[in-house]
């Protein structure tokens, strides 16, 4: 939702597969969309529908942030072939006003304008400077196997850029330079540690000091994405909780129910787990439960994927709620990522 309030926007994609002579041969192909409702309407509309090409079977388009004034909405457009290193990233810009979309290579233009030829480099959208300058991390180009970067690259170590691009023009920013949030995304609710009393005191304390708070999907009643289970060893109760800090969450492992040295796994931006969920209305949709042997072996051979290991305690599945889900399993000291929903 932008700052006033008055614009918001959710990005959804649908992979299907092709239609193949020879179902051995299918391929899986993604259409992605990107959705704005405004002022004078609270219906979504499509503004950017990206479909797949020969060159790039797989897409999506994850949402950033919107700008501080004005109505402009940075987005990342991916793509990729699907079973191979092919894909890239475009930053773009889409501005809620005018109803225009950047052009696909924006950022790569505005560094080739500075270095003063054409400019090969990985750029990564981050949000928005107070100024309304668009703000992205920028870093050399490696071909595929290769640990130098290629000629052209323009970029030579990872750092934060301000972009101009009304003229375009790019500076270099500080590496501590702090990028602030503006959307507002009062359709997702959050609750405090203490709203859950099972949690042990010791990790309830440490939550608190971490500043998590634990958001919720918007369809459930009962407060969820805090769970107990035998997660990193048979016979050992552990809890798991996702929290959220500034609009990012993580799953936290507190093992043994200790809060000491709790395992992070798989931070992702809260917006990008929005969804329609009935009608216009969107909401949070990340959903962490724990799975054990049978859920993890029959995905695995209806999805296929990695192969798991002995299961021999629980996992914990990560759902992006009516679409895909990975599971976590702990395994020789580490945390491996198993089939889950499709």
């Amino acid at each position: 939702m932008s700052p006033d309030g008055l614009y918001r926007a959710y990005a959804e994609s649908e992979a299907v597969a092709s239609q193949a002579p020879n179902a051995a041969s299918a391929e899986c192909q993604n259409t992605s969309r990107l959705f704005v409702s405004g002022p004078e309407s609270e219906k979504f509309g499509p503004v950017l529908v990206v479909k797949p090409s020969p060159e790039g079977l797989g897409n999506s388009i994850d949402l950033v942030d919107w700008s501080p004034s004005g109505h402009r909405l940075l987005l990342a457009q991916d793509f990729w072939q699907w079973g191979s290193d092919v894909g890239g990233m475009m930053v773009r810009i889409y501005d809620a006003e005018s109803e225009n979309l950047s052009r696909e290579f924006l950022v790569d233009e505005a560094f080739g304008k500075y270095v003063g030829k054409n400019c090969a480099g990985v750029f990564h959208p981050v949000g928005f400077s107070p100024s309304g300058k668009v703000v992205v991390t920028a870093g050399p180009f490696f071909e595929v196997g290769e640990d130098q970067p290629v000629k052209d690259s323009c970029v030579q170590k990872e750092g934060f850029w301000l972009i101009d691009t009304g003229i375009p023009a790019v500076s270099q920013l500080p590496d501590n330079y702090r990028v602030e949030r503006y959307a507002r995304d009062f359709q997702i609710t959050r609750l405090a540690p203490s709203a859950f009393p099972e949690l042990p005191v010791n990790i309830r304390r440490e939550l608190k000091r971490r500043r998590c708070t634990i958001p919720q999907v918007r369809a459930d009643k009962k407060p969820q994405n805090v769970i107990k289970g035998e997660f990193t060893r048979k016979g050992q109760t552990d809890w798991a909780v996702l929290c959220s800090v500034n609009q990012v969450s993580a799953i936290l492992v507190f093992r043994n129910a200790s809060e000491r040295n709790p395992s992070e796994l798989e931070r992702e931006t809260d917006i990008d787990k929005l969804q329609a969920v009935s009608g216009d209305a969107t909401g949070y949709s990340r959903a962490i439960s724990s799975v054990g042997q049978e859920y993890i072996l029959s995905h695995y051979r209806s999805s296929g994927g990695p192969k798991p290991p002995t299961i021999d305690h629980q996992g914990i599945n990560d759902a992006f709620a009516g679409k895909a889900s990975v599971v976590h399993y702990f395994h020789a000291s580490k945390w491996v990522k198993l089939a889950g929903a499709d």
